[in-house]
C-alpha cells in the first residue's frame, strides 16, 4: 500500500498557551506533520519551511498581516489566516496579499482539520470571516473610487488632518482636499450619507480601506 502523503503545518503564534494547544490537536491527525509554533513568522521560515502556515493577524513583533503573507507565500507555503479577531480590514489585506483562507481560534478542531486539507488539496478555505471581510462594496471601491481616492480616505478617515495625509502621500494639501471633496460627493451620491469624518471613517471601516478600532493600535 502506497504511503499517504503527509501534509507538513507551521504555526505563526505569540501566546504559548495557544501553540501547545494547537500542536496536541495537529500530533493527532494521522496525515499531517507539525513542524512547530514560532512567534515570528522569521523564526518559522528560519527553520524549515511548512506546506501550510497557519498565521495570527496580530503578532506582537508589530509585523504587518499582508507583509508576512506576502512573504510566507514567496517562501513557497500556503497560508492559512487564524485569527480572534473580527477585523475585516486586516482579513481583506491579508486575503489580497495572497492567504487562501481564514479560520477562526473559537472554531471547532473539526473545522481546521478541514480547513488545513481544503487547502492541502489546492481549495480556499473560506470561512466566515472570509465572506465578511469581502462584503463590503466592492463595486463602489474599486471602481467609484480612483486608487488615489481609496488612499487618502484611508489615511483621512482614520484621523490624519490633510496636511499630515498630505505628507505621508507625497500630495500637495490641496490636492487632498480636493480628493476628500470628491469622495464625500460620490459617497453622497451613492446614497451614503458622508458629511462628517465619523461617516467617511464609518465607511471606509466597512467597504474595508480602514481597520476597525480594534485593528487600531
Amino acid at each position: 500500500m502506497a504511503e499517504t502523503t503527509r501534509i507538513t503545518v507551521g504555526l505563526v503564534e505569540d501566546h504559548s498557551l495557544m501553540r501547545q494547544g494547537v500542536a496536541t490537536l495537529l500530533a493527532n491527525a494521522p496525515d499531517i506533520t507539525y513542524v512547530g509554533g514560532f512567534a515570528r513568522l522569521a523564526d518559522l521560515l528560519d527553520t524549515t519551511t511548512p506546506d501550510i502556515i497557519l498565521l495570527d493577524l496580530r503578532l506582537g513583533d508589530g509585523t504587518d498581516p499582508a507583509t508576512n503573507v506576502a512573504v510566507a507565500k514567496e517562501a513557497g507555503s500556503k497560508v492559512l489566516i487564524f485569527t480572534s479577531a473580527e477585523d475585516p480590514y486586516s482579513v481583506r489585506t491579508a486575503c489580497q496579499a495572497g492567504a487562501a483562507g481564514v479560520i477562526r481560534k473559537s472554531d471547532s478542531d473539526h473545522l481546521l482539520i478541514e480547513a488545513i486539507h481544503q487547502l492541502a488539496s489546492g481549495s480556499e478555505a473560506a470561512g466566515l470571516d472570509w465572506a465578511t471581510a469581502l462584503d463590503s462594496d466592492e463595486h463602489f471601491v474599486t471602481t467609484v473610487l480612483s486608487e488615489n481616492e481609496r488612499r487618502v480616505l484611508a489615511e483621512y478617515a482614520c484621523g490624519l488632518t490633510s496636511r499630515q495625509v498630505a505628507r505621508k502621500l507625497s500630495l500637495s494639501e490641496h490636492t487632498v482636499n480636493s480628493y476628500v471633496r470628491d469622495i464625500r460627493r460620490k459617497y453622497e451620491q451613492a446614497g451614503r450619507d458622508a458629511r462628517s469624518r465619523v461617516d467617511l471613517y464609518l465607511h471606509a471601516v466597512k467597504d474595508a480601506l480602514a481597520p476597525g478600532p480594534e485593528g487600531l493600535r
